[in-house]
């Protein structure tokens, strides 16, 4: 399948360490700068797992020292990010949610651009950008992924949910701590999403409610919710039959009505659809095998259907659209975080990181020819003589038609005269073979204009 390039609007190297083997990303107003409608507010957030936080402001063209907002060390790894309601009190201000192995960070920016720097001078503000600790919570077990929103039908806030490696989920509010439970037959950990809560394992797909959660008993330690106590009772669950590498949820598929959401899954080779009652709407078959992927809104509307983007292994983007494949495009290297975002006044930039620490701002499409090549001079056409010259042949084929073949006046014409017998004098019995002797006339007649030759 020949494919175009994704073209870079912008690009740099992370600097990861060698072991760096899959980072995260985040695109958003991590700031939350306040500026015209022509300028673009989003910025790019990465972590590695040599615990490297950085945030960029891509500007159009080559990677500037400028473009680097903030650079900070961390003591652990940095395995998820989410920019998200996590302060308290200040339901409209964008916070971003670090998860390290044994902690949970939740951080604001801060940027003195805003109230001191001039307009357009980004030099003198690059220095007064700080990373603020709010607050942390200590987690008791390894953590291994995270998901967030507004657990309860809260408003203006919103909750984390973390997913150990030995299967407990445990929920903060906030800043506080509220409860933790284990899922039963949790052997390995899995991509979770927040729907009301949405887990996957052992090749199935389970939704817990989460008023249910908030009921059962045994939250400190496995056995005990295992053994004794209300369970966690699961609403239902569905096996899909293969591994599944990335849920979300949003609105892709074209059938659904305007209060509709529904759960993506991407799998091995299969991409699901499914109903909010764990059935399948749709599913896909994949010839290639995903990495990463992100869903991004077509209109401003929250209510519009979503397009889904998927990176694979092969470097290549698919873009889907109910479900259908309107769009592919080769990348240089294999991405393993895929994010949208707008940058230099321009939405719906692809925002790509790959395995070796790559960070790139992409546009799908090609570049404008800057050296077209020069059309030919060519005579002014003369319409008038090619209506005499048009009526002509058209005249010549009428009477074609009319008339059918002509013959020339200038002819030859041959005539032949064959006698009966054969010629006496070349008749001689004596000899051994006698040899016979027919003569043959030819007269040749020519009507038209007499022939000269000198």
């Amino acid at each position: 399948m020949s494919l175009f390039r994704a073209r870079d609007w912008w690009s740099t190297k992370c600097g990861y360490d060698e072991e760096f083997d899959k980072g995260c990303m985040v695109v958003g107003n991590v700031d939350n700068q306040i500026g015209s409608a022509q300028d673009s507010n989003d910025k790019i957030v990465t972590g590695s797992f040599s615990g490297l936080l950085r945030i960029y402001k891509p500007v159009k063209g080559k990677f500037s020292p400028n473009d680097l907002m903030l650079e900070q060390q961390l003591d652990q790894p940095v395995l998820q990010l989410a920019l998200g309601k996590f302060i308290p009190g200040q339901p409209q201000h964008e916070a971003l949610a670090v998860l390290m192995p044994r902690k949970l960070s939740v951080y604001t920016v801060s940027n003195a651009q805003n109230d001191s720097a001039p307009d357009g001078d980004t030099s003198k503000a690059l220095s007064n950008i700080t990373l603020i600790l709010q607050y942390s919570h200590d987690l008791q077990r390894l953590s291994y992924n995270f998901c967030y929103g507004p657990f309860g039908g809260a408003v203006g806030r919103d909750s984390i949910c973390i997913q150990s490696f030995d299967g407990q989920l445990a929920f903060y509010e906030q800043d506080h701590f509220i409860f933790a439970r284990y899922i039963t037959d949790s052997l390995v950990p899995g991509p979770i999403c927040y729907f009301c809560h949405m887990q996957f394992k052992n090749w199935r797909l389970k939704h817990i409610n989460f008023q249910v959660l908030t009921t059962s008993h045994g939250s400190n330690e496995k056995d005990a919710n295992q053994q004794g106590g209300k369970r966690v009772q699961i609403d239902w669950s569905i096996n899909v039959g293969e591994e599944i590498y990335e849920l979300k949820v949003g609105r892709f598929s074209q059938f659904l009505s305007s209060s509709q959401t529904e759960i993506i899954a991407i799998g091995e080779r299969t991409l699901f659809c499914l109903r909010d009652n764990g059935t399948i709407a749709s599913q896909k078959r994949l010839d290639y095998f995903p990495s990463c992927s992100t869903l991004y809104n077509q209109t401003k509307d929250l209510n519009s259907k979503h397009n889904l983007i998927i990176a694979s292994h092969n470097k290549s983007l698919m873009i889907y659209k109910d479900p259908k494949l309107i769009w592919a495009s080769g990348t240089a290297s294999i991405p393993v975080c895929v994010c949208t975002g707008k940058f230099g006044g321009i939405k719906g930039m692809i925002v790509l990181l790959d395995d070796e620490g790559n960070l790139s701002v992409n546009y799908l499409g090609s570049d404008p020819v800057n050296n077209p090549v020069p059309s030919m001079e060519s005579k002014e056409v003369n319409y008038d003589e090619l209506e005499k010259e048009h009526k002509k042949l058209q005249q010549f084929i009428r009477q074609t038609q009319v008339n059918g073949k002509t013959e020339p006046n200038d002819k030859l014409l041959i005539r032949a005269q064959v006698p009966l017998t054969i010629d006496h004098d070349g008749f001689d019995a004596s000899e051994a073979s006698p040899k016979r002797k027919v003569t043959v006339k030819l007269y040749l007649y020519f009507s038209g204009e007499p022939v000269h030759s000198e």
